[in-house]
This record gives C-alpha cells, sequence and structure tokens, in this order.
C-alpha cells in the first residue's frame, strides 16, 4: 500500500522532498553551496509562508487549540500572579507551581510538534492534525535540557557581576566599615564599584542577546537532530555563530510578524504564531542544505512521525 503523502518524512532534507520540493532543495542546496556561511533572508521568509500555505486550517487549528488549554491552565497561575501581596496558603502556591509546569510543558510540547509540521511542509508534504497532536516526551525532555543549559550558560556571567561587585558594594554600607575607611574615601569606593557593576551589567545583558541569537533554532536541533542539552546548544552555537546579523534580521522580521498578528486580534496571532516557525524552520533547512552541499553534513535527523 502506498504511504499517504501527508505524512511522509525521513532523515535528510533532499530526501524526504517530492520531486519539485527535491528540484528546489537542489537548487537552493547548490546557491548556497557557494556561500555556505550566509543565510538567505528573503527565501527563507518565502519558504516559511508557502510552508503554511501547505496546511494552514491545520496550523491554525493547533494554534487554537494550545490557546485555549493555556487559557484553561492560566487560572491556576492567576492565583499568585493576580495577587498584590504574597499568599500565606500554601495550596495556592501548589497550584501556582502546577500551572507553570503545565505551561512549560504545553510550551515545549507545541513547539516541537509545530516544528516537525513545518520541516514536512517544507519538504513538499502536507501535515496534518494527527502528526501536530502527537506527543514527543522524549523531545520535550530533550528541549527542556537545552533550554536549562542555555539559562545556565546566561546566568554565570550575570551572577558573577552581581556577587563580585555588587557584594562589596554592599558591604560598603555597613556603618563599622564606613567609620574605619573615612566617609570620603567609601563614597569613591562606591562610585567606583557601582561604575564598573554597570558596565558588568550591560555587558552581561549583551552576552544574553547574543546566546539568544545563537540559539535562535534550539528547538530545530532538538527535534530534528535527536540532540540535547550541552549538545544541541553547541550545534546551535554552530549552525549560527558566524551569521549573527542575519540572525537578528530574522528575529526582527519574526517579530514583526508577530506585531502583524497582533494587530489583527485573534485570528491574526493565530496565524503569526505557526508562520514564525516556519519561518525559522525554513533558515534551518537553508543551513542543512548548505552544509550538505559544502559535505559538512552532521548526519540524519531524529524526526519521525
Amino acid at each position: 500500500m502506498a504511504a499517504d503523502p501527508r505524512h511522509r518524512d525521513a532523515a535528510v532534507p533532499s530526501e524526504m522532498a517530492s520531486p519539485p520540493a527535491a528540484a528546489r532543495s537542489a537548487s537552493l542546496g547548490a546557491a548556497l553551496a557557494t556561500s555556505s556561511s550566509r543565510l538567505v533572508l528573503q527565501q527563507a521568509l518565502a519558504d516559511g509562508w508557502r510552508a503554511f500555505c501547505r496546511a494552514p486550517r491545520v496550523f491554525v487549528v493547533f494554534a487554537l487549540l494550545v490557546s485555549l488549554l493555556q487559557l484553561t491552565i492560566h487560572p491556576l497561575t492567576a492565583v499568585i500572579g493576580s495577587r498584590a501581596d504574597p499568599s500565606d496558603d500554601p495550596r495556592a502556591w501548589l497550584l501556582y507551581a502546577l500551572g507553570l509546569g503545565f505551561s512549560l510543558v504545553l510550551n515545549l510540547w507545541a513547539r516541537l510538534s509545530l516544528v516537525r509540521a513545518a520541516w514536512i511542509a517544507l519538504a513538499g508534504g502536507r501535515p496534518t492534525l494527527a502528526l501536530l497532536l502527537r506527543w514527543d516526551g522524549p523531545g520535550c525532555r530533550r528541549l527542556l535540557l537545552g533550554w536549562l543549559h542555555l539559562l545556565r550558560l546566561i546566568a554565570r556571567p550575570l551572577l558573577g557581576a552581581i556577587l563580585l561587585l555588587g557584594g562589596p558594594l554592599l558591604l560598603l554600607t555597613l556603618p563599622q566599615l564606613q567609620r574605619s575607611l573615612g566617609q570620603s574615601l567609601v563614597r569613591l569606593l562606591a562610585l567606583a564599584l557601582a561604575l564598573l557593576l554597570l558596565i558588568a551589567l550591560i555587558l552581561a545583558l549583551v552576552h544574553t542577546i547574543r546566546q539568544l541569537l545563537r540559539q535562535a533554532l534550539l528547538v530545530q536541533v532538538v527535534a530534528l537532530e535527536g540532540l540535547e542539552g550541552r549538545q544541541a546548544v553547541a550545534r546551535g552555537q554552530q549552525l549560527l555563530d558566524p551569521r549573527e546579523p542575519l540572525v537578528l534580521l530574522l528575529v526582527l522580521c519574526e517579530l514583526l510578524v508577530y506585531g502583524l498578528g497582533l494587530a489583527a486580534c485573534v485570528v491574526g496571532i493565530l496565524v503569526a504564531w505557526p508562520t514564525v516557525i516556519c519561518i525559522s524552520t525554513a533558515a534551518y533547512r537553508q543551513l542543512r542544505l548548505a552544509e550538505s552541499a559544502a559535505g559538512r553534513g552532521v548526519g540524519s535527523a531524529a524526526l519521525r512521525t
């Protein structure tokens, strides 16, 4: 029995493509082979929109379903979040923790599902709602580990700056130290430490933005290559490290799509969210094709439908 074309999938982008999509992939790969370090932004935007248009109803219905699930979880987190003063009831905090946990799991599952569907649509297939609704526990665990490792990379310099400079700055407020050093010297030291702390925080902010740009395709790496934690983050950095200006433009374009979706109210955001996922997955596919054309492929992806 012939396989349903809506469920087609394979490990390597060029292998999973239908003949027209395979021809487009070959031409795109040949174009990128001459400049594998570049990301063709216009091509990613066009491919992402075409991928969404292959199954717009499926994408919108799934986005609507996820939004409804998020609304059902919101009352759990609103028990604490809507209060002006912290609650003393441990049950309220338990409900709040459960709400945050459910929201995190929902976010992990939805992002992985949309990436799988976008990957198939980019290859010429038509993703189904059943594919999007499929639970992927191992994938959620891998993505969670990747996010936690990224959080550690971001938090390390920030916490270091606060401990190394903020701690001595607080010590200068002690009356005993002020009397022993003198008010003038304390003011000078406090001004110097405050200035150094400000510079360190600015550098930490730049570091955070750079790390987030480097990991703009972390979900795609986890979903399509089966990597987790440190390996997934390292792979995301390998893909995007020399392309940070273009990645910044890509992120700005995705934010513009979100803005247009918000301007169109409810229906617009239901279209904008899966469209942005399709665009970022198209950018990932571009880079994979460029690696294959340059003979630097990373092997088979771990996507299974």
